[in-house]
């Protein structure tokens, strides 16, 4: 993987999402570091989490990191794949790296670091589909992949049938 600081449109795109749909990052100056990456050439994807190819990554950095001078979290983006998506699907990026930034707090206030830094963690995704297409197709309707698949049309696409109460997909 080779990897290279983004260009000043990146960071301006990230820091209107914060203002706009995370104010709590502004608001206790959480500092971002974007990244581009691309891959070695060898066949693999710049970007993995888990085997699978992604589009992004988060990363809060260490206590260790930031002392040193780092931002406290690193975006990474797949630089290939960033200059083919069209504007809404970069915001949406952007806005669902950024989500993964969950400020720790205690007694509803933001709880600070040794180096008068916001805490933080990752936050995990709401919604994780896995399975094996093989246990899908030998069970059908009775396979926990397809329930899952079959809550998670429910809950982000809910027009296709019926409204859902659904808040949160994990089996």
């Amino acid at each position: 993987m080779i990897l290279q600081l983004c260009d000043e449109s990146v960071e301006e795109l990230g820091q209107a999402i914060r203002v706009e749909h995370l104010p709590e990052l502004s608001d206790h100056d959480v500092t971002v570091a974007y990244l581009f990456a691309a891959s070695s050439g060898n066949g693999q994807p710049a970007l993995t989490h888990h085997g699978w190819p992604v589009l992004g990554l988060c990363k809060v950095n260490s206590y260790r990191e930031r002392v040193q001078g780092l931002a406290d979290v690193t975006i990474i983006l797949d630089k290939e794949k960033w200059k083919h998506l069209e504007e809404e699907q970069r915001q949406a990026l952007l806005h669902h790296e950024l989500m993964h930034i969950e400020l720790l707090t205690k007694d509803a206030r933001v709880k600070y670091d040794r180096a008068n830094r916001p805490a933080m963690k990752i936050r995990p995704h709401d919604i994780e589909l896995g399975g094996f297409t093989a246990i899908a197709l030998k069970y059908g309707h009775a396979a926990p992949e397809v329930t899952l698949c079959k809550k998670a049309v429910q809950l982000l696409m809910p027009w296709l049938d019926g409204a859902s109460e659904i808040k949160s997909v994990k089996l």
